[in-house]
């Protein structure tokens, strides 16, 4: 379970999971990592860590698909009939090291034939389909975001430290995610709308607003609980 510095939820989740785990009395241990060098302190061998970000990035457009094709369904559920069996056939390539490829072509087909908080139904409570039912097209922003964030300030941190083997390292995981995100996502052109923003991009714009060593969230700088 990925985590973070700060006053940022995402560094509580595991200890809530590992209560109910406890009191349940389920023997499962949840191994936790923080966000200052992109979780590479894990030690997944790189293999891994690439199908992991290969399925993050999949589901991140298998998503997309679902959300820019619902509102215009014909017959009610069936978009998201579609999106759970690709799915489920996306999570069963993943576990078996299969090519993704043919999943994201026939989604890709099936939606276009249709004129933690943020991304989990429970927790934002179908806050799309909310959207959704006022005439909306909603775009929300991907899990895989998050990772090229991370990856972005490892980058940053490995400059400012005058790191070259850190640099070396962070400026490579940077490439190979940006490789493999935009190879997967060329096999879903023609559905989702555009591209999103980079880390970089967003940092950029909203700079004016929000400093940029705000780290995961839009708290004071010198507040990041380290």
């Amino acid at each position: 379970m990925a985590g973070a510095f700060g006053p940022c939820r995402l560094g509580k989740y595991p200890e809530a999971m590992q209560q109910v785990f406890d009191k349940r009395g389920i023997p499962l241990t949840v191994v936790t990592t923080v966000s200052d060098n992109s979780y590479a302190d894990l030690g997944l061998d790189l293999r891994f860590e690439i199908q992991a970000w290969r399925g993050i990035v999949a589901t991140d457009l298998l998503q997309k698909m679902l959300w820019a094709s619902r509102p215009y369904e014909k017959f009610p559920g069936q978009a998201d009939q579609a999106y759970q069996e690709y799915l489920g056939e996306l999570t069963e390539r993943i576990e078996k090291k299969q090519d993704l490829k043919p999943v994201l072509n026939q989604a890709s087909e099936t939606f276009n034939g249709e004129i933690y908080l943020r991304s989990n139904l429970f927790c934002n409570r179908n806050l799309v389909r909310s959207c959704e039912a006022e005439g909306l097209e909603v775009e929300v922003s991907p899990m895989g975001e998050w990772i090229e964030y991370v990856n972005l300030r490892r980058t940053e941190d490995a400059v400012a430290d005058r790191n070259l083997g850190k640099l070396f390292k962070a400026v490579g995981r940077e490439i190979v995610t940006w490789y493999h995100e935009r190879q997967l996502a060329s096999w879903t052109d023609g559905v989702i709308h555009g591209k999103d923003h980079s880390p970089r991009e967003l940092i950029r714009a909203s700079a004016p607003y929000i400093p940029g060593r705000n780290g995961s969230e839009a708290r004071r700088a010198g507040c990041d609980g380290k």
